[in-house]
């Protein structure tokens, strides 16, 4: 009788336990378990569990958040104008265009275009905000320092603690007289596009893209832009958008810049 009493009492001893785990902590739990030294060696396998969770949160996630992320400034697009049909030079890059007619003021809209396109991208950048972007720019074009287009923007790219800062320059900008359907004179735009590696203020790419719309008739190579377009006459603006994204489609990978 007394053996069957002892053997009940034995199965009885792991409820009791777990009851009495539940109504500790967990932390006090764990150091029982490392004291106790019938559950030393599960103590031990708890602790690498632990240390080996605890090195991955904090040395693999933030690897993981840094191979994207590049913090990125786009600086407001600059107008450079110019005589009809003269030949301009970029003063950022030496690229060289027939400069044109520029109607209105272009360079909220195209920074927008440039900046829609960006968030677009998802995480694989960090967008500095338009405003905060706009304000140090603004003062430091009260500084004077805007002849020289790569230190204005290595300074503006330091100032907002940014590792690359993009921005354009539009040569042409002219609005199409007309409508959708027929026009005396068509949309044309003519832009360029600039990336600046700030610790270094090295220009590492650029882009540029013209381009006057066409008929159908006068440049039959063009057919495909012209089925894109659903084939209409397309404002300013869009053809804009049409030019900066074919641009950005040559711009770095983030594993490149990184």
């Amino acid at each position: 009788m007394a053996n069957k009493k002892h053997f009940f009492s034995l199965l009885k001893l792991p409820a009791l336990r777990c009851r009495e785990s539940s109504r500790k902590g967990i932390g006090q739990v764990f150091c029982d378990s490392l004291t106790n030294p019938r559950s030393k060696l599960r103590g031990m396998r708890s602790l690498s569990l632990f240390t080996g969770i605890l090195i991955f949160f904090c040395c693999f996630l933030p690897a993981e958040r840094s191979l994207a992320g590049i913090r990125l400034a786009i600086a407001p697009f600059q107008v450079e104008q110019s005589q009809e049909k003269e030949v301009v030079r970029c003063r950022s890059c030496g690229n060289l265009f027939s400069g044109g007619s520029i109607e209105g003021d272009p360079a909220n809209g195209l920074t927008r275009l440039l900046w829609e396109k960006f968030q677009n991208k998802g995480q694989e950048f960090e967008l500095i905000s338009p405003g905060q972007v706009e304000g140090a720019f603004n003062v430091f074009l009260a500084k004077g320092i805007e002849k020289n287009p790569l230190d204005l923007m290595t300074a503006l790219g330091k100032q907002l603690e940014a590792e690359y800062i993009l921005w354009g320059v539009v040569f042409q900008y002219q609005e199409r007289k007309g409508s959708s359907i027929a026009v005396q004179r068509p949309a044309s735009v003519a832009v360029d596009l600039h990336l600046l590696r700030v610790k270094e203020g090295r220009l590492i790419w650029r882009a540029q893209w013209a381009q006057t719309q066409q008929s159908l008739t006068e440049n039959l190579l063009d057919v495909g832009s012209f089925f894109k377009r659903k084939m209409r006459w397309v404002t300013v603006e869009e053809l804009s958008s049409q030019g900066i994204e074919k641009m950005l489609k040559e711009f770095p990978s983030t594993e490149t810049l990184k």
